[in-house]
């Protein structure tokens, strides 16, 4: 408070010295003006403090001012504060800082979270940040005021990478020598494949790509992992490869600081194909090179959009050698704003050996393929591919007859709503084989996926290599988040098969994802690759 004398002084006396006491057992302020400030620290008794003001003049006679007053001194008021994120583009974030307090704001801070140097400011602060890569970080606003009042604000954000989806194109065939030496890969050996500033993907900004992968001709039985070049490699596995079969899996691997990742094979040697699908950019534009800005991903229940062993989507009949199969994407499903879609992709009771290949409505026939089929044998796996004018996607039968089956898993654009993309390194979330927790016929098995590897609260779905081994009979995995079993299936096996398949799956409000098992016994293996957040 300031406390002010009113000097009635007609002989123009100077050299008066003014005492206040402020009536607190503090120690008096003597001023040679009429006027002091002073702060209470206490709150003041009944009737306030009394406050005196003598002056004093130059021959020492006292003069003390009448009806000086009481001061009230109440309870400081409270100090609030808020902390909050007003929009993110990719690693951009736009943060609101704001505090109040009747006393004024002393200092502000702001720590983003990331290492970097804080930011200060008053008691309102609109900042922009981009913080280095991909993550969930956690920024602290930390508020003192005039009263020496403190408050402490945390707010949990994430930033992420955006799908730029791409025609299909074969970045790596060791058959005839694309991407890498004409040459099986040997076991124990790690192929770098080269992804930022090839086949016109960017040289920078590239957090992740998503590829299928393909081993073929392999002299013994395989496993494949995909990891980044330049980081130890994980104990996961993305490919498994029986001898003398050809067997794909799609991948989303982060992309090393180098522009490459790795590809270790286990054991025996073999043939390795990559074909790319998208990569996951987290430049501020979108730069020149492959395809078209996909966004943001927003999850979906499984929702099949194609049977065509009952009619679904296309006429109930097993589709020919050499056919095109055309599937609508209704838009109760995929939105007229979607740039972008992952589809799990089944092919049923093929008469021969051959293989599937995917690609969007209005494109040529790409030089790929996403299913490779013995005869017989049920074999599904994921695509993701652009959604362009037609609405529709086309999947081309090589070889054949077979049964043609579709689930659509999310789609991507540029809706605020949706979620960007952080890659995680590799990480097991759970193997059945360990402790014979097999799961039985009909069993639904529940994977904890919050709070591992960074991953937080509240997120829209997980990426995940969902891997089935030992089944005692024909059967197919399903993997979803919360509510009824959906009528969709990710993972089919044969009796005895090992076999990989890269899921998208809503996570429920507790942090969880259940797979389920249709038959007979069969181990679950589940590898963490990324997980989908808003910005929050």
């Amino acid at each position: 408070m300031t406390a002010t004398t009113y000097v009635t002084n007609p002989w123009s006396t100077t050299g008066i010295a003014y005492t206040f006491d402020f009536g607190d057992g503090s120690t008096p302020v003597t001023s040679s003006k009429p006027t002091a400030t002073h702060t209470y620290t206490q709150v003041g008794p009944q009737g306030g403090y009394p406050l005196t003001v003598t002056a004093t003049l130059p021959d020492g006679t006292e003069r003390t001012a009448p009806g000086s007053g009481h001061v009230q001194v109440n309870a400081p008021g409270p100090l609030t504060a808020s902390l909050k994120l007003t929009g993110s583009t990719r690693l951009t974030a736009d943060l609101k800082a704001q505090a109040a307090s009747p006393w004024g704001i002393l200092d502000m801070m702001v720590v983003f979270g990331d290492g970097s140097q804080p930011a200060e400011g008053d008691s309102d602060m609109s900042l922009v940040h981009t913080y280095p890569a991909p993550g969930t970080y956690t920024a602290t606003l930390y508020v003192t005021d005039e009263a020496q009042q403190k408050l402490t604000i945390t707010h949990q954000l994430t930033v992420g990478s955006t799908l730029v989806p791409v025609t299909p194109i074969r970045v790596l065939d060791t058959r005839v020598g694309t991407g890498a030496p004409k040459a099986k890969v040997g076991p124990g050996s790690v192929l770098r494949l080269k992804i930022a500033g090839a086949n016109g993907i960017p040289t920078a900004g590239v957090a992740a790509v998503t590829m299928n992968v393909t081993g073929t001709n392999p002299t013994s039985a395989d496993w494949v992992v995909a990891y980044p070049d330049g980081s130890p490699r994980p104990q996961s596995s993305d490919l498994n490869v029986k001898s003398g079969e050809t067997d794909p899996n799609l991948v989303t691997v982060p992309v090393g600081a180098d522009g490459y990742v790795d590809l270790y094979n286990a054991s025996g040697r073999i043939d390795l194909i990559a074909d790319v699908q998208g990569y996951y950019s987290t430049s501020p534009s979108t730069q020149s090179g492959q395809g078209t800005d996909g966004g943001l991903f927003t999850p979906v229940v499984p929702t099949r959009i194609l049977d065509t062993r009952n009619g679904t989507g296309a006429p109930e009949q097993p589709a020919g050698p050499g056919s095109t199969t055309v599937v609508a994407l209704p838009a109760g499903t995929v939105p007229l704003d979607a740039t972008a879609v992952i589809v799990n992709v089944t092919a049923a009771s093929p008469t021969t050996d051959g293989f599937i290949t995917a690609y969007p409505g209005a494109g040529a026939l790409p030089n790929v393929s996403d299913l490779n089929l013995k005869a017989g044998q049920t074999t599904s796996n994921a695509v993701v591919l652009p959604v362009d004018s037609s609405r529709s996607i086309r999947l081309f039968n090589r070889l054949g007859r077979t049964a043609l089956i579709a689930d659509v898993q999310g789609y991507f654009s540029s809706s605020p709503a949706g979620a960007a993309y952080v890659p995680t390194a590799p990480t097991r979330l759970v193997d059945t084989r360990v402790g014979s927790r097999h799961l039985g016929a009909g069993a639904d098995l529940r994977i904890k996926v919050t709070g591992v590897q960074g991953v937080p609260a509240g997120i829209g779905a997980v990426t995940v290599n969902l891997t089935g081994t030992g089944s005692t009979r024909a059967t197919y995995l399903t993997a979803f988040g919360s509510g009824s079993l959906p009528i969709a299936s990710n993972l089919d096996l044969t009796p005895g098969q090992t076999r990989p398949a890269l899921v998208t799956v809503p996570v429920n409000s507790n942090g969880y994802i259940t797979v389920h098992n249709a038959y007979g016994t069969v181990d679950v293996i589940a590898d963490l690759e990324g997980y989908y957040a808003v910005g929050r």
